[in-house]
């Protein structure tokens, strides 16, 4: 009889003691969705922020010290969004990898705007334009790939 407590005592125990376990991993885990929301309204930023550098540079007359703080202002947010793709967690490892190929399709597209305002040479500017359509093209399947899954 004493041999059937001692049964039941150490089941209960090791019941609770799985239990805590497995609660506190279930704390330790990351939220995917709060990384998932904050960069997708990073990345809707940049995306606005940077169609409205192409569509200032597109125009026929542009204000440069204006088209330059655009820049300066994109070089800003394309280097947050990158150092804090650095930041993530080993198990985000897709979404950094995401943010780091974006952030490099629009750098290259604020270099050859930064170029085309420096040069007025057209062929800039189509490459500031090809380049923004490839990194915007590129944001929305990686998004919907990354990020859609948390959806």
């Amino acid at each position: 009889m004493s041999l059937r407590k001692l049964s039941i005592i150490l089941s209960i125990v090791l019941l609770i003691f799985i239990s805590s376990i497995n609660t506190a991993s279930a704390f330790e885990v990351p939220n995917s969705n709060s990384y998932s929301s904050e960069f997708s309204k990073k990345l809707d930023y940049l995306d606005n922020s940077m169609y409205i550098l192409i569509k200032s540079i597109s125009a026929d007359k542009f204000d440069t010290n204006d088209v330059n703080k655009q820049i300066s202002f994109l070089n800003s947010l394309i280097t947050d969004i990158t150092n804090k793709s650095y930041d993530l967690p080993k198990e985000q490892r897709d979404i950094a990898a995401a943010l780091q190929a974006i952030s490099s399709f629009y750098k290259l597209a604020v270099i050859k705007a930064e170029n085309y305002v420096n040069s007025k040479n057209s062929d800039d500017l189509i490459s500031a334009i090809s380049t923004f359509s490839i990194g915007y093209t590129s944001s929305i399947n990686l998004r919907n790939l990354v990020f859609g899954a948390g959806k």
